[in-house]
C-alpha cells in the first residue's frame, strides 16, 4: 500500500497528471459551544451520507473541538466509524451538566484554584473513548496542547502514534484530557512517555492557536507540498464587544484577566481566518462561525442554554446554506 493511500489521501487525475487532493477539517475550541460546528458537521453527514472521518484525510481541533475530532476518528468493532456529529451532540447535550458542575470552595480557593473538578470530566471521556489509543483512530488526526514545562507547543498526531507507538500513542481519553485542561478552567494533565523524555505537562493548545486551520494548512502541505488542499474551519460563535479605552485605562490585572483571554482566542481566530482567506481560493477554503449575544460563556450550561447553542448552529446552516451545498459537492466528488 502506498503511503498515500495508508493516510487516506485522495487522487484525482486532471489531463493525465495525477495530483493529491487533501481535504482537511479543523475545528475551534470553546467548551459547551462545541454544539455549533456540530449542528453544521451534522448537515454535512446528512447532506453526504458518509461519516465525517471518511470525508476528510486530515482533522485537527484544539479544545472542544479535540474531542469532537477524536470522537469522529473513533472506531467501532466492525472497523467504521463509532460516532457521528450527532452521537457526540448527544454526548454534550446529556452530560455538559456533569463537566461543568462547579465545586463549592470557600472564595479565596477558588481565586486560587481550578474552577471545574476534572473527576467528571475524565470519567466522560472514559466513557466516550474507553481503551482505544490514538494509533486506532481512523485517517490522520492531529490536537494541539501546550507543553507548559517546556514552554512549547506539543501536537498530538496519530500517524506518529503508529510510527512510534512507544513514544507517541496515548490513549485517546488522555489526549481530550490533555486538550480539554483550559487554564483556570482545569488543572493541567501529566502524561508519562519514555523514560528518556520523562512526561508532557499539558494544557489546552487555545493558549496558543484556538482556531487551529492554519495548523491543518501547515500540516497538510508538509505532507503533499504539491497537493490541492481543501480547508474546512469550523467556529464555535464569536461575540464583539468593544473595550472602551475610558474604562480600560484603569485597568490592572483583575480586570483585564477575562477580557484578554477572549481578545487571545477571538483575535487570533480572525487573524487565521484572514491569513486563510488570502492563501486559499474561495473554493478551496470554507469558514462557517456564529455571530453570539455577549454572555455565553464556553462553560454556560444552565437552564435552555444547551438548545440556544443548537438554535445558533442551526441559524449558520440556514444562512449559509449555498457554500454548504458546494461544500457538500465538493466533499462527495
Amino acid at each position: 500500500m502506498s503511503p498515500a493511500r495508508a493516510l487516506g489521501i485522495k487522487r484525482q487525475v486532471k489531463g493525465g497528471v495525477v495530483s493529491t487532493c487533501m481535504r482537511v477539517l479543523a475545528v475551534d475550541g470553546g467548551g459547551i459551544r462545541g454544539l455549533i460546528p456540530l449542528t453544521v458537521l451534522e448537515y454535512v453527514e446528512r447532506r453526504t451520507g458518509r461519516p465525517a472521518s471518511q470525508l476528510f484525510d486530515l482533522m485537527v481541533g484544539v479544545s472542544t473541538g479535540a474531542v469532537i475530532v477524536l470522537g469522529l476518528a473513533t472506531r467501532g468493532l466492525g472497523g467504521g466509524p463509532l460516532y457521528g456529529a450527532k452521537d457526540i451532540a448527544r454526548f454534550y447535550e446529556q452530560e455538559s451538566h456533569l463537566i461543568f458542575r462547579r465545586r463549592v470552595l470557600p472564595f479565596i480557593r477558588n481565586l486560587f484554584e481550578a474552577k471545574y473538578s476534572p473527576d467528571r470530566l475524565e470519567q466522560v471521556l472514559s466513557h466516550i473513548f474507553g481503551e482505544g489509543r490514538l494509533s486506532q483512530t481512523s485517517g490522520h488526526v492531529v490536537i494541539p496542547a501546550y507543553d507548559i514545562e517546556r514552554d512549547e507547543p506539543y501536537l498530538f498526531d496519530s500517524r506518529r502514534a503508529r510510527l512510534d507507538p512507544q513514544n507517541e500513542d496515548f490513549l485517546v481519553r488522555d489526549v481530550a484530557r490533555a486538550a480539554s485542561a483550559a487554564p483556570t478552567y482545569f488543572p493541567p494533565v501529566r502524561l508519562a512517555r519514555t523514560a528518556r523524555d520523562g512526561y508532557l505537562a499539558l494544557v489546552d493548545g487555545g493558549v496558543f492557536a484556538n482556531n487551529p486551520a492554519l495548523i491543518g494548512y501547515v500540516e497538510a502541505m508538509s505532507l503533499r507540498p504539491a497537493a490541492q488542499i481543501l480547508l474546512v474551519s469550523l467556529g464555535t460563535g464569536e461575540s464583539f464587544e468593544p473595550i472602551l479605552l475610558k474604562d480600560a485605562r484603569g485597568w490592572g490585572l483583575a480586570k483585564w484577566a477575562q477580557p484578554i483571554l477572549s481578545i487571545a482566542f477571538d483575535g487570533g481566530g480572525r487573524m487565521v481566518h484572514r491569513q486563510l482567506e488570502a492563501l486559499l481560493p474561495e473554493d478551496r477554503y470554507f469558514r462557517f462561525q456564529a455571530e453570539l449575544p455577549s454572555g455565553i460563556a464556553l462553560d454556560r450550561v444552565q437552564g435552555d442554554s444547551t438548545r440556544r447553542l443548537r438554535l445558533h448552529g442551526e441559524r449558520v446552516v440556514a444562512r449559509e446554506r449555498s457554500r454548504l451545498e458546494r461544500l457538500c459537492a465538493l466533499l462527495s466528488s
